[in-house]
């Protein structure tokens, strides 16, 4: 704290008004200085962007730098005026990152199947479980069927990375039919699925929705030389061209079905054939 001879008393901290010419109207006392050879003070000011400015006060000298105190009796209007004023400062120096926590951020593919992959799109949950907007979705009024139903969708589209993968291997087109259309492209697995250690590129084929359908019910199988086998109960309808059927295979050996789980399927599938003749 330094006393000017006759006048203010500074401290460090406290904010000032200015009245010298290319200075700022109101800065902050960073350092009150006592000059020993004029008796008057030296002020180190800072402004609000932390600039510094130096201000000899001769002694006596009340007028040039006068301190701000909380009497009550300053107008009304330029109070309000210099809040504003600084709030908005402080509004436009945020406005970068202001603008970048109001912006929706687009995740990545890998991050959007992480999150949303076992989900199912609203309007056919609702459609699955026959509920209305508004209508609270608890599994006492859902019938059984139903929820059956809605955990095999859930089961099939909800395998996110497992179904890209298999997507990206075979090319978007299904491995028996050939056809291109991704929204009905399934991700098959060969062995049933039995948790997350099911989901590997081997154990899958990426199938048309109704061909999985016929896949997982055994009317359809893939024989040893990769050939399709279709059950004798739908040669004559219109799957039956599919019988003796080349297998698409991905390009990369690493990423085509594994035999041993074909040959198991086969054999599940033929067993049930048998057992229903």
């Amino acid at each position: 704290m330094s006393a000017n001879e006759g006048g203010s008393v500074f401290r460090r901290g406290q904010r000032v008004r200015v009245h010298v010419d290319g200075l700022p109207a109101f800065a902050i006392v960073r350092h009150p200085i006592p000059n020993d050879e004029t008796g008057g003070v030296d002020l180190i000011l800072v402004d609000d962007d932390d600039r510094r400015y130096e201000v000899n006060l001769a002694p006596g000298d009340t007028e040039t730098v006068r301190a701000l105190v909380s009497d009550g009796r300053a107008d009304s209007a330029r109070v309000l005026a210099g809040l504003w004023t600084r709030w908005m400062d402080a509004a436009a120096t945020n406005a970068e990152s202001s603008a970048m926590a109001s912006t929706p951020l687009k995740p990545y593919a890998h991050q959007t199947t992480a999150v949303y992959g076992a989900m199912l799109p609203q309007p056919q949950l609702r459609f699955l479980l026959a509920d209305e907007p508004g209508v609270p979705m608890t599994p006492k009024w859902v019938p059984q069927n139903k929820l059956r139903r809605l955990r095999e969708v859930a089961q099939r589209q909800g395998q996110g990375i497992f179904r890209d993968n298999l997507r990206r291997a075979y090319g978007d087109r299904c491995a028996i039919t050939g056809c291109d259309v991704p929204a009905v492209l399934q991700a098959a697995h060969i062995d049933p699925y039995s948790g997350t250690g099911t989901n590997h590129i081997g154990n899958g084929l990426l199938l048309r929705a109704d061909v999985h359908d016929l896949f997982d019910r055994g009317l359809l199988w893939v024989t040893a030389a990769m050939r399709v086998a279709v059950h004798r109960s739908l040669h004559d309808t219109e799957y039956g061209y599919l019988h003796g059927r080349k297998l698409r295979l991905p390009e990369r050996i690493s990423e085509r079905p594994l035999s041993d789980k074909l040959a198991e399927h086969q054999r599940s599938a033929t067993r049930d054939e048998r057992m229903a003749r």
